[in-house]
């Protein structure tokens, strides 16, 4: 995959709004995005898209699915409506803001994901 290759397909209409629900990438799709686009070096891990580089291989985790595999989604909040870029904003902004939302896992805030146009 290429930084300007789109892979998500529409999953549903969302019903009422203009915009329409995005196909989150799997674990298994960011396994396979590290096995091809990272390198494991000395001092830790490299993403060879863009030269950034992580100490831990969780951080390069994140990194590929917020700026590579799921770039073109946003999680835009049901609640005040405010468009958070990744998925880990976004459960920070429900958890502190919205206190009502605090029992909602990570992996259930995925069905709030939306393609950015």
């Amino acid at each position: 995959m290429f930084i300007g290759e789109s892979r998500h397909c529409v999953l549903a209409e969302d019903p009422g709004r203009d915009r329409i629900q995005a196909v989150v990438a799997t674990v298994k799709e960011i396994q396979n995005f590290l096995c091809e686009h990272t390198a494991s070096t000395q001092r830790g891990f490299v993403c060879l898209l863009c030269d950034k580089r992580f100490s831990c291989a969780d951080t390069i985790r994140v990194h590929a699915r917020d700026k590579h595999v799921d770039a073109d989604i946003v999680y835009p909040c049901p609640v005040c409506q405010k468009v958070c870029k990744t998925r880990n904003i976004f459960a920070q902004h429900l958890y502190s803001s919205h206190p009502e939302m605090k029992g909602m896992k990570k992996k259930e805030l995925n069905k709030f994901a939306r393609n950015k146009w």
